[in-house]
């Protein structure tokens, strides 16, 4: 009893306690993948612990042969093959620094019973299983013991199809008993669950292909290795020629793909770079489910990088109840990444690939229900398998979009150019008030945010807020009856702020201040209080939004005289509706090509005589003169297209 509390203990450990009890109560964790036949069957292994307390069954299709998979399941283990699972949650989560084997190992393929397979490397984790029993090609089964008696086991099972696939059924029976189980399952389920896929695509990819008869009716499913009969004069990649399934060719934005014939292509939104697909309903109600994908192309900068947009698109859902699972693979020769569940009211599974400057999104739609599956892998495997790049007929251009979000008895809206970045999203950030236990700058009124997630193509950079968490291209939106209370002493507080800003519309801009460094005193007005100094202003403007105005700049905050370095300078507007009840602060990271990226060499450091401060002083005045006369264009994103977005900014009733 003693090492299952062990195990409990770990995942009790991970933070799971955190999930939201709705998935707690589900019972499709239990038998995901599983038939109701599999589910009732009875499997090598049960006969071990006969009074279970606790059960689940699982299961996945293999597209290989059961001698073809077993080798996989037999190299499991820490300091082995590894579980197959889900990485970032063996490594951050459950603290196992595993290494998960990509290819069969002779090595590792004597497993022998009464062997131990650990989960994790070393002796920090929970005790080994032991070896039950061995059948080569057909099952393996793991427990523990206690006192001589087994008290669980873990079924690893293998049922050929005629089809030459097979079924991998995994089996759980537990004969202990406790509520701590009901805080680890959604663990369990996510561990176990990556690992059935895993499994499955290392046994797919080294599989020989199956054979397909001649008279074969349409297949559900595309398989790159056996195309249908294709036009002799089409120019188009072979996978995109098929004739026996849907075919979907995008000549503007440069891809084509195979669908089953099931399913109902929709082109009404191609012209914001939008497609979709449904399925046919899967239950009889007034709002059935059906599976769909759905495909958005969006223009990046040039340089973009495939995982800094996907980390950008994974942090807009914060702290996911459920732990979101990412894969990598290739997507018409591309590489791309996979998330999976990606939250919603149904879980969707997103992919995401680059193909010169255009983002490709899938969406497949919803990867977390039992009736669904069947679809959901039809779908996925024709579309991903069968997709394809095309030469691009014309180069894609952005669009201007425009978000809207209602806080404060005011719908506050924005237009934007769609290269800025892929997602862009609304929210209200609660009050932070003053006290004694954060930095003054950690407190601030409650705001609308408005976030550009990915922006510039997900590239590196640094903005003086916080949290941390925060610093993130925005626009934020106060009302101004919030700011008493929050820095009334204090020059950089939200009220003297204010004040600032209403002098400077009416006295008009002194631009002589943007032309020296000002290290001990803000230039222009500036919110919200951070805990470090405007060390410069360039290129200031007066610009006028719809409904109000305020002046935009460029600028850079810094604790001392360092040297400026270019990802830590940004844009910033900062404004006032006309009737003085709202506050207007954004701020967008901008290469300028003046700075260096990296802080450069100090070789007269430590001379006798050396002032620091003058020579900064120095440089960071010739560098503002040339940042001053440089044109709007020579931006990293243009000034003219953030001016524009500050333009475009309305709140009203």
């Amino acid at each position: 009893m003693k090492k299952i509390l062990k195990i409990v203990g770990t995942l009790a450990g991970i933070g799971i306690v955190l999930v939201a009890g709705m998935f707690i109560s589900l019972p499709w964790m239990d038998r995901w993948g599983a038939t109701a036949a599999e589910v009732a069957a009875s499997f090598t292994g049960d006969e071990l612990v006969p009074s279970q307390r606790i059960t689940y069954t699982r299961a996945i299709s293999i597209d290989a042969r059961p001698e073809e998979i077993y080798p996989w399941i037999v190299q499991l283990g820490a300091e082995r093959g590894g579980m197959y699972s889900y990485e970032w949650f063996e490594t951050n989560i459950l603290r196992c620094e595993l290494i998960n084997a990509d290819r069969i190992h002779p090595e590792w393929q004597d497993l022998k019973v009464g062997d131990p397979v650990k989960m994790c490397p070393g002796t920090s984790g929970p005790p080994p299983y032991e070896v039950a029993i061995l059948e080569p090609g057909h099952a393996m089964v793991l427990g523990h013991r206690e006192d001589g008696a087994w008290i669980e086991v873990w079924q690893f099972i293998l049922v050929p199809r005629p089809d030459d696939s097979t079924r991998l059924i995994l089996r759980s029976r537990d004969a202990s008993q406790g509520w701590l189980w009901d805080v680890i399952r959604p663990g369990v389920f996510i561990m176990t669950r990556g690992m059935l896929l895993g499994i499955k695509e290392r046994s797919e990819a080294m599989a020989p292909a199956l054979a397909v008869e001649p008279a074969t009716p349409t297949p559900e499913i595309f398989s790159a290795l056996a195309p249908s009969p294709t036009p002799s004069d089409s120019t188009l990649p072979l996978t995109c020629q098929v004739t026996d399934l849907g075919v979907y060719v995008n000549q503007e934005r440069g891809y084509c793909f195979a669908y089953p014939g099931t399913f109902t292509l929709d082109e009404s939104r191609a012209a914001e770079g939008i497609i979709a697909l449904y399925g046919p309903d899967l239950e009889i109600s007034a709002n059935p489910v059906h599976v769909s994908l759905e495909i958005t192309t969006q223009v990046v900068p040039t340089k973009s990088g495939l995982t800094p947009l996907v980390d950008a698109y994974r942090m807009s859902f914060g702290d996911s109840p459920v732990p979101i699972g990412r894969d990598t693979g290739m997507l018409g020769g591309e590489p791309a990444e996979t998330l999976d569940p990606v939250p919603g009211l149904l879980s969707s599974r997103v992919t995401m690939a680059l193909h010169e400057n255009i983002l490709f999104t899938l969406r497949f739609h919803p990867s977390d229900l039992d009736i669904a599956r069947p679809d959901l892998e039809a779908l996925t495997q024709t579309v991903t398998g069968s997709f394809a790049f095309l030469p691009l007929t014309t180069q894609p251009v952005s669009q201007v979009q425009t978000i809207s979000w209602y806080e404060f008895g005011q719908n506050i809206s924005l237009s934007y150019d769609s290269s800025l970045a892929p997602w862009v999203d609304a929210r209200t950030i609660p009050a932070v008030p003053v006290n004694d236990q954060s930095l003054f700058a950690e407190a601030q009124p409650a705001y609308a945010q408005i976030r550009f997630l990915g922006f510039q193509g997900g590239r590196p950079y640094d903005l003086p807020l916080l949290p941390i968490d925060n610093r993130m291209a925005q626009v934020r939106v106060f009302q101004t009856a919030d700011f008493p209370g929050f820095g009334d002493d204090s020059p950089e507080g939200f009220v003297h702020q204010l004040q600032a800003l209403k002098d400077l519309l009416q006295t008009g801009l002194d631009f002589t201040r943007c032309t020296t460094p000002h290290p001990d005193e803000l230039a222009l007005p500036f919110l919200p209080w951070i805990n470090m100094k405007q060390t410069f202003c360039a290129q200031p403007q007066i610009l006028e939004f719809q409904n109000g105005k305020g002046i935009r700049y460029i600028s850079y905050y810094s604790q001392g005289p360092n040297p400026v370095l270019d990802g830590q300078v940004f844009y910033t507007f900062q404004g006032l509706t006309e009737d003085g009840e709202f506050y207007v602060a954004s701020f967008f990271p901008v290469r300028t090509g003046v700075f260096p990226t990296e802080a450069p060499a100090c070789p007269r450091c430590g001379e006798p005589d050396y002032d620091p401060f003058a020579e900064w002083a120095t440089i960071l005045t010739e560098q503002l003169v040339v940042l001053n006369a440089q044109p709007g264009d020579h931006f990293a994103p243009s000034l003219n297209v953030l001016d524009d977005l500050i333009q475009s900014i309305h709140i009203s009733k």
